[in-house]
């Protein structure tokens, strides 16, 4: 398991540095991870200990562990890449999730952090 910082500076240098910073602009990656951690322990109660996984696409994955042994995954998009289809999305999941479907139960709602439009659903196994 990595630190978010470092996962967010790896990614911020790395081959994907140009989607990256579609998504997250020209902040410091150290700010970024400093504004997803600080978006884990208000908006879920629990530290982020660090980062299990990533992946970036149209938008930035990051499967978290928290302090209190959940985990989850945070995904950060553009805020104006169809945040009414996002909530959209985030509501038929999460009525599936609250009706026993195999569907990842969304924890955060849409919220801007660090420049992005920031949702965190619960991990999967």
């Amino acid at each position: 398991m990595r630190t978010l910082e470092a996962i967010v500076t790896a990614l911020v240098h790395g081959e994907d540095a140009d989607q990256v910073r579609a998504i997250i602009g020209d902040r410091p990656a150290g700010a970024v991870a400093d504004a997803f951690e600080a978006l884990g322990e208000q908006g879920l109660g629990a530290a982020v200990q660090g980062c299990t996984y990533h992946h970036v696409s149209v938008g930035l994955t990051l499967e978290l562990q928290l302090g209190d042994g959940r985990r989850c995954v945070l995904k950060a998009g553009r805020v104006d890449d169809q945040p009414d289809h996002r909530a959209a999305a985030l509501r038929v999941q999460a009525h599936l999730a609250g009706r026993g479907f195999v569907a990842p139960a969304v924890l955060l709602a849409p919220v801007p952090c660090a420049g992005a439009e920031v949702y965190v659903v619960e991990a999967l196994d």
